[in-house]
Parts: structure tokens; sequence; C-alpha cells
């Protein structure tokens, strides 16, 4: 492997890794006049994209991989139905637009990624949800109103 002229401009290295697996072989030749504003940045941004092509051949890159498992089917209406609120009520509690939700309990469209692991999280523990979205549970409405 050559050597990386240790000062880059970000742009060219982003332009010479969009080749896909031909990144190695455009991050080789990858060579930019030095920058006055942060010579580290190029640096980085190589480093980086030498790491990205080596986890992709499986090379031992040290890199932190988190694998979640999301189903891939979530049952919208058992879920809605346990908090016992309507479908428009729903909706608004959980920022889902009503249409959308109409369609996921009908089956005819299936929640994307992360609707699903929104899904996922009422279904587990809403009051969570309600609390990281600023909402009262239920429960703190009936201590507040007395």
């Amino acid at each position: 492997m050559r050597a990386i002229k240790s000062e880059c401009c970000a742009e060219n290295a982003r332009n010479a890794a969009r080749d896909h697996f031909g990144t190695l072989r455009a991050i080789k030749s990858v060579r930019c006049a030095p920058s006055s504003r942060n010579p580290q940045s190029g640096r980085k941004i190589i480093k980086g994209l030498e790491q990205a092509v080596a986890h992709a051949r499986g090379e031992n890159t040290q890199a932190r991989e988190r694998t979640i498992h999301i189903e891939d089917s979530v049952d919208v209406r058992n879920i809605r139905k346990k908090l016992s609120l309507t479908q428009q009520e729903f909706s608004l509690q959980f920022g889902f637009s009503l249409a959308a939700v109409r369609h996921w309990e009908q089956g005819s469209r299936i929640p994307e990624m992360s609707a699903r692991v929104l899904l996922t999280l009422i279904d587990k523990d809403p009051g969570y949800v309600r609390r990281a979205l600023g909402m009262m549970d239920e429960d703190e409405q009936k201590v507040a109103c007395g």
C-alpha cells in the first residue's frame, strides 16, 4: 500500500470513496494540497475510510457493532387496545398519522423500521415513551388532578 499524504481535503476524500468497494484503491490515490484549516481532519477521514473497507472485508477492525432484533410485523391494533386508546388518540399521543395507524391495523401497509422500533417501545413500556415525549402517564394525571 502506498503512503497517503497526511493532509487531505475532505471533499476529495469523499469523492474518492464513492467507488464503494473500489474505495481502497481510491483512497490510495487521494492527494491534496495541505489545508491550513484543520490538517487532522483529512487524516481522520482517510483512516475512517480504510477502517470501513477493512470491516467490509471481514477483517478485525475493533469496530463497535450492535445488533438489535425488531420483529418484521407489529400488532398495532393490539398495542393500541392495551392502552384503551382510539386510533385518533393513539396517533396524536405517539406522533403517527391517523392514516398510517389505520393502514397498519388493516394490514394494507407495514410500519417502517423506525416506526416498528417506536411501536415495540410503546408495547413494552408506554409510560417510558410518554415521559420521553414529555407527556404524563395516566397515573401521574390522576395524581395531578387530585
